[in-house]
């Protein structure tokens, strides 16, 4: 029994030292880590005809350019207000205060998540909920 639980133990340290390792190179060597994640995540080095390439994120928006995401986003707020969609409103909202959180406009990014977060609770959604704090949490100002 003893032994069982030695083994437990020590995988867990295991994965717990594996987990800081990776947690510490993505912090030093960030500019390679972010054309590792770029490279996978545009899916460019898949073979030809792949029925899964409709997965591929190429979008400049995704990967830091804030103001084609801002775009995204305000043609996103026109679309739901135009259709009366009051969920996806609620969603553009919070997505605006985290592109707000990005570019380091601490009180406008609390306004638009709390805001945010407010309208989507209205709907009765939650999925998103603990992300949507998260960026709140970093745009709080100190």
């Amino acid at each position: 029994m003893v032994f069982i639980r030695l083994a437990k133990i020590a995988a867990i340290a295991a994965l717990a030292a594996y987990a800081l390792i990776v947690a510490c190179d993505n912090i030093v060597d960030y500019g390679s880590n972010y054309e590792f994640v770029r490279h996978v995540l545009s899916m460019d080095t898949t073979f030809p005809g792949n029925a899964l390439m409709h997965r591929a994120i190429t979008d400049e928006g995704v990967c830091g350019d804030y103001t084609v995401a801002n775009t995204q986003v305000v043609e996103l707020l026109t679309l739901a207000d135009e259709r009366g969609s009051p969920f996806w409103k609620a969603y553009g909202t919070a997505v605006r205060g985290m592109l707000f959180t990005e570019t380091g406009k601490a009180s406008d990014a609390v306004r638009a998540i709390t805001s945010g977060i407010t309208s989507v609770r209205s709907t009765g959604a939650s999925l998103y909920e603990p992300f949507y704090l998260w960026y709140l949490a970093m745009a709080w100002p100190a």
